[in-house]
């Protein structure tokens, strides 16, 4: 074989020396550069990435942050709202209770009037039907006829001392 040949070494060399020197230059030249110029461009947008998130990251952070602020301002409103609204509803019950209250008071005093009225009305008419019943009675078992002056005398004094006593 020609390649292990001892003296065929140097023309070998002298040829693998160019090959390579060419090899070289191109690649310096040529594919190196734009090698280069690929791995800069994509370390430039990795670090524009970067930075796009950590933005939308802060700006993400921001709206979060106003969202629980916003939250807890809605329901310190719903407090207070429904802390209103109990208090009026409180003070319409008030009125309603006052007001039924107050009718109720006249309805009781009005009953009162009545019922004094329909007492006074059954005492003097009392009165008269005990005085007829009285000279009845003293009438049918005795067989007196009194005069009604009398027996009205003696009913009014009976009568007097009874509603006195229940008065």
């Amino acid at each position: 074989m020609p390649q292990l040949n001892p003296e065929f070494f140097t023309p070998q060399l002298f040829w693998l020396l160019i090959t390579f020197s060419v090899l070289f230059v191109v690649l310096a030249k040529s594919v190196l550069p734009r090698i280069a110029g690929v791995l800069e461009e994509r370390e430039l947008r990795i670090g524009s990435d970067l930075e796009k998130a950590q933005q939308l990251k802060e700006e993400a952070e921001k709206v979060q942050t106003a969202y629980e602020e916003s939250l807890v301002e809605s329901r310190a409103k719903a407090v207070q709202l429904a802390t209103e609204t109990k208090a009026k509803l409180q003070a319409i019950a008030d009125e309603r209770k006052a007001a039924l209250d107050a009718e109720l008071a006249t309805t009781l005093a009005d009953a009162e009037k009545r019922i004094t009225s329909a007492k006074e009305d059954a005492l003097a008419n009392l009165q008269s039907v005990s005085v007829d019943a009285c000279q009845a009675v003293v009438s049918k078992l005795i067989g007196v006829d009194l005069d009604q002056a009398t027996v009205k005398a003696v009913v009014e004094k009976e009568t007097g001392n009874f509603t006195k006593g229940v008065a």
